[in-house]
């Protein structure tokens, strides 16, 4: 619903990965940002301003940045740290069943599943979310069905017209984000209405063993600095899923 950019969610996925999960805190500078990323310091400094703008995080003191305490369950830096409120960035856009869904969402201030568990994703595998590119329309629609998914079988079972309506977008957005995900790899359709999430997103949960997994893929590796193919490629090395 938060809308930030591929920037800042590429940004909070470095957070997340490198946070300590004692304090929910990262100490590292926006040029070491950069070499983690592979990206421009122009393009990082937005991402830090747009987590800024949503108070998805902000700076502690210099070098050190604190997660919102929703994104690192409860854990910060000091127990009497004044937690802001997480905002949209841009709320002036919402249509009015989105913005609607938002205030409902974020009023309730604790983000739950429907199987009232916890979505875990390890943390390589949020390094490499941060390397892969989707644009903010494929990731939104990822972050819906991360939150909609069956535990046991990482399915979910949701047409386009509903995903639009969960996220009050519209059908060409929604079209973009899903055909995203399936160029990437992340998640593919089972049957009308029914789609497949990635393993690595799910614990190793499929809804069948014998099921072809494909690889995960950058959306347009040909437009990677040569410093961030090679961190992409360590990354998808390192989780056994290159191909």
């Amino acid at each position: 619903m938060l809308d930030v950019t591929t920037a800042g969610r590429r940004v909070l996925d470095e957070l997340l990965y490198l946070s300590d999960p004692e304090t929910g805190t990262v100490e590292i500078s926006q040029n070491e940002m950069c070499a983690e990323l592979g990206s421009s310091k122009p393009t990082v400094n937005r991402g830090f301003k747009e987590l800024y703008a949503c108070r998805l995080g902000w700076t502690v003191k210099d070098r050190f940045y604190q997660l919102h305490p929703l994104l690192t369950g409860g854990m910060v830096s000091s127990p009497v740290m004044p937690v802001p409120a997480i905002r949209a960035a841009e709320p002036e856009r919402f249509t009015e069943q989105r913005w609607a869904r938002f205030t409902a969402q974020s009023s309730s201030y604790v983000l739950g599943s429907p199987a009232d568990a916890l979505v875990t994703i390890p943390r390589p595998v949020l390094r490499l979310l941060a390397l892969v590119d989707v644009t903010t329309a494929g990731r939104r629609v990822l972050d819906e069905l991360l939150y909609l998914h069956d535990q046991e079988t990482g399915t979910v079972e949701i047409s386009q017209n509903e995903m639009c309506a969960e996220l009050g977008s519209s059908k060409p957005t929604v079209n973009r984000g899903f055909k995203e995900l399936r160029e990437c790899g992340l998640t593919w359709s089972l049957e009308d209405g029914l789609y497949q999430l990635h393993p690595l997103l799910t614990g190793g949960k499929v809804s069948s063993p014998v099921m072809p997994v494909p690889a995960i893929r950058a959306a347009e590796p040909e437009g990677f600095t040569a410093r961030r193919r090679s961190r992409y490629a360590a990354q998808t090395a390192n989780l056994d899923i290159a191909g």
